[in-house]
């Protein structure tokens, strides 16, 4: 029997997480901004995005070992005091049809017998998500998709574009209205350029994925006709 030891990052948490952290994000700025202190002005907002960042850690990982047991896999998580994740059912491997996997080395979905196994490895403490990866990717017959083909499907890619396209937008105008009433006079500041670039590269990625998301539905629909 193989067995597989993973970090993992709960994908319905995280989508809470990509929702909430630019919030938490406008949030600190709008605190560094507010305090006249020079000190405190940079301390402030780098301890509350510490301690939000710490909260969401928690709330969102989990350890998992999946066991292969002939031809099911079979899933066990380490119990936490706090946010534990459901339980999930064995799947048999012949049966998974999807797999959902980013830069070919994060796992986030097996789809297979009627129901989504929400798996997303983590960046950090990989353990055995590479040859996890490779005994699915060898066992299976399973089509492989990313992220943003999966949300494309769910139908969440728009909302999710329009959400970073919002955020984006604040986030220029607060600094620009800033820069405009105070001038650049905040050490705070400092850090907007990488935040804006950050929010600005997951606005490309989600466009570019649009865009051949509809470019494919538009072949399909002249090739049938």
């Amino acid at each position: 029997m193989k067995q597989f030891q993973l970090t993992i990052f709960g994908q319905s948490r995280v989508l809470l997480i990509v929702l909430f952290f630019p919030i938490s994000l406008l949030a600190a700025l709008f605190i560094g901004l507010s305090i006249d202190i020079p000190i405190l002005n940079i301390i402030t907002p780098i301890l509350f995005l510490g301690i939000v960042g710490f909260g969401l850690y928690y709330f969102s990982i989990g350890h998992l070992t999946i066991m292969q047991n002939e031809k099911n896999l079979e899933f066990e998580w380490n119990k936490k005091s706090l946010f534990n994740y459901d339980e999930i059912p064995p799947i048999e491997i012949e049966k998974i049809e999807t797999l959902v996997i980013d830069q070919n080395q994060f796992l986030r979905n097996i789809i297979g017998q009627g129901r989504t196994i929400k798996i997303n490895n983590a960046k950090v403490q990989k353990k055995d998500s590479a040859k996890f990866i490779k005994f699915l990717t060898k066992n299976s017959n399973a089509r492989l998709i990313d992220s943003w083909d999966f949300w494309d499907e769910k139908g969440w890619l728009k909302t999710a574009y329009r959400i970073n396209t919002i955020t984006l937008i604040l986030f220029i105008g607060i600094v620009i209205t800033y820069l405009i009433m105070k001038g650049f006079n905040n050490r705070l500041l400092l850090f907007t350029p990488l935040l804006i670039i950050e929010l600005f590269l997951y606005q490309l990625q989600m466009k570019r994925k649009k865009t051949n998301a509809n470019n494919y539905r538009s072949d399909v629909r002249h090739g049938q006709t």
